[in-house]
């Protein structure tokens, strides 16, 4: 366990806080993970675990107060809200959460901050309907889909939407966990099968609903039928916080 003086010592590192409760005792397991990536990669890590004393809170307010700007939170709900209600202690007044998937537990997780939080979905929803779209396509891993994260927010703005069929659906997760995920181009001829199931249901413009698929717009020259998560996210983000997004 390390003093917040070392963390205050850790500007330009990465912060990893750790319930190491969590999971049944998983949460130290996947830390080691996390934590072995990082290395990996060259990011420096300094790894704090929580305590009934520490919740998390004043590691990440320390951390962000030094100049941090990557904190990992590994842990339940108690954990991660204590995470961000330090990094809003520090100064922060937005809230961004760049996973689609991660969006399921939005509306648990917004009742117990005390800032705003961006709803990615509802943004994307709202570029496809300021685009004309007719009925939006789903390009996302099984989870999202299944959890029905675009599909509830589609439901609420009366935006008509679908998901590819089991061989569609099969073929965007290989792209994403064999090709992306594993440092690869994406296999357009399994991507190409996806989106031409979405067309068939009638899809005029198709969402990316997961980060690793805006790589594949980047590395493909994807056009203008997809509407990328990742960008409108950014864009808003950017908006937010009175800057006029450019590049994008």
């Amino acid at each position: 366990m390390r003093s917040e003086s070392k963390i205050l010592a850790g500007k330009g590192r990465a912060l990893l806080v750790v319930n190491p409760c969590a999971g049944r005792t998983k949460g130290r397991l996947y830390a080691d993970l996390l934590e072995t990536h990082l290395h990996n990669a060259g990011v420096p890590v300094i790894r704090c675990e929580t305590t009934a004393e520490e919740n998390g809170a004043n590691y990440a307010a320390s951390a962000a107060l030094a100049g941090c700007r990557r904190i990992f939170c590994i842990g339940g709900d108690g954990t991660l809200n204590a995470v961000i209600n330090g990094m809003l202690g520090a100064g922060a007044n937005l809230l961004c959460i760049a996973c689609n998937t991660a969006h399921y537990f939005y509306d648990r997780l917004a009742a117990d901050v005390p800032a705003p939080i961006l709803h990615m979905p509802r943004l994307v929803v709202a570029r496809a309907k300021a685009l004309g779209c007719r009925k939006l396509g789903i390009l996302a891993t099984d989870g999202t889909v299944q959890a029905g994260v675009y599909q509830r927010v589609c439901e609420e703005a009366g935006l008509p939407c679908a998901a590819p069929g089991p061989e569609g659906q099969r073929a965007v997760m290989a792209v994403i966990y064999e090709g992306v995920k594993q440092g690869r181009r994406a296999d357009m001829a399994l991507w190409a099968k996806a989106v031409a199931d979405l067309r068939a249901r009638g899809c005029d413009y198709a969402v990316l609903g997961c980060t690793e698929l805006s790589l594949v717009k980047r590395d493909e020259g994807l056009g203008d039928f997809y509407i990328d998560s990742t960008e409108v996210l950014c864009e808003a983000a950017l908006r937010a916080c009175g800057v006029e997004p450019v590049g994008f």
